[in-house]
């Protein structure tokens, strides 16, 4: 199933995560770069939560941090693309 753009969300956990971690590193350009290109899973409850909390469907390649958070609502397409679970 794919889900237009203007339909994808995320939260500013995620970016500010994300962000917090690339101009930690040693090699920022590389982390900064891979913002841009790929989703990074990090602060898994506080992503949680937003999704919980606004009765959303998190769509996650991370499925073994996720599935210990009952009640959420998981889409799996991401794993499955992986082949891992």
């Amino acid at each position: 199933m794919k889900i237009p753009r203007e339909e994808q969300f995320t939260s500013a956990v995620v970016i500010g995560e994300l962000y917090k971690g690339a101009y930690r590193s040693r090699d920022q350009h590389r982390h900064l770069t891979n913002i841009e290109q790929r989703i990074l899973p990090d602060a898994d409850i506080q992503i949680a939560s937003t999704a919980l909390g606004n009765d959303l469907e998190l769509v996650t390649g991370n499925l073994r941090h996720f599935r210990r958070i009952s009640g959420l609502k998981l889409n799996s397409i991401i794993a499955a693309s992986q082949n891992r679970d």
